[in-house]
């Protein structure tokens, strides 16, 4: 796994492969689901896009969709601590969302989401 630290400290962690991705990918949604058994807050947001256009997302507010291990576009999981992805995701500018992040844009002052 790639981590990049943005300046302002926002960390995303980044899967090199599809293999490491579903293997997390198991972990969080075993974790969430107890979480939401148990009445356990969770502040993680797991977000599965398919090459179709449906998607499967699991949170403290439920599941929506179907988990599938085939045909994933991109994955996105979002905690307090860090944001996980891979695939076809874009790192941008919060203010600016055609500015994509790069090492030479960022600064203290910048916040970065994903899609």
């Amino acid at each position: 796994m790639k981590v990049l630290e943005t300046k302002s400290g926002q960390v995303f962690e980044i899967w090199e492969s599809r293999k490491e991705a579903l293997h997390d990918v198991a972990d969080i949604i075993d974790g969430i689901r107890y979480a939401n058994k148990i009445g356990q807050r969770t502040d993680d947001l797991l977000w599965v896009q398919y090459k179709d256009g449906s998607h499967y997302c699991i949170s403290e507010e439920g599941e929506e969709g179907k988990f599938k291990k085939i045909n994933i576009e991109a994955i996105i999981d979002e905690n307090d601590c860090t944001t996980m992805i891979w695939g076809k995701v874009e790192i941008y500018n919060i203010d600016d969302i055609d500015e994509k992040y790069s090492e030479e844009n960022d600064d203290e002052s910048k916040f970065w989401n994903v899609t």
